[in-house]
This record gives structure tokens, sequence and C-alpha cells, in this order.
């Protein structure tokens, strides 16, 4: 249970940024794109007026690779059989819990299209990471 402790951490950052209502989600996105531009890189140029979709959809896309990853740990370390599937499960199944938590939240909204993004990104994340898993491992057997 204790190799799970980084899935339920991300499980509890997720609710408290979807429990947000949207004014304070916004100042969120707001402050994203004031340290990209602190760092340089002016998204509002780059992205034009759908600079905080932008920013909103790939938040979603990374955070919830993110907890894929997590998931994806816990079963490797508990040695449970098909940890890709489960860690993609889960992250699945807690991207539906978040939009529905989303639908009762003041100012905000249950998107069918963020769940989509939100497995997009554990896909991308546990494919990335079963792809470099192979790739060390021929690596050392070298």
């Amino acid at each position: 249970m204790k190799y799970f402790i980084p899935s339920i951490f991300m499980m509890l950052l997720i609710y408290l940024f979807s429990e947000m209502p949207s004014e304070e989600s916004s100042l969120q996105h707001s402050r994203v794109i004031a340290f990209f531009q602190w760092l340089g890189i002016d998204l509002l140029q780059w992205l034009g007026k759908n600079t905080v979709w932008w920013v909103r959809k790939t938040a979603h896309f990374v955070i919830f690779g993110t907890l894929s990853l997590t998931f994806l740990w816990g079963f490797f370390k508990n040695s449970i059989n098909k940890p890709y599937g489960l860690a993609w499960l889960f992250s699945f199944f807690y991207a539906i819990g978040d939009e529905i938590h989303q639908y009762f939240v003041p100012g905000r909204a249950a998107q069918f299209t963020d769940i989509l993004i939100d497995s997009l990104g554990a896909t991308v994340f546990l494919f990335i990471t079963r792809i470099l898993l192979y790739l060390f491992k021929i690596l050392l057997t070298k």
C-alpha cells in the first residue's frame, strides 16, 4: 500500500485543483502564463487567443500522465499483473470522477473532452515509459 502514496498525493492534488471555482482556476492559469513570460517565453504571442485553453488542456494532459505513472509504480512494486493496463484504467476512472466532481463546482463544468485529454496523457506517458524501460533493459543486457 505504501507504494501508492504518490498516487494518493496526485489524486488529492487533482481534487484540490478541481475544487477551485472558475475565477480562482483562471488566476492559476494566468500565473502559469506569467511564469513562462518570466522565462522569456511569450505564450500569448505564440498561442494567441487560445493560450488559456492550451494551458488548461496541457495541465490536464501532464497531471493525468503523471498520475498514471504513480499508479504504474505502485502496481510494479506490488508485483501486480498487467500494470500498464491497470495504471491506465485507474487514471481513466479517476478522470471520469474528476469531471463528475467539477460538475458540482460553481463556475466549472464536466467536459467529455477533458476525459479524452486526461486519458491521452496517461496513454502517452505510459507508452513512453514502456519504451524507455524496454530500451534500458536492452542496454543492461549488452
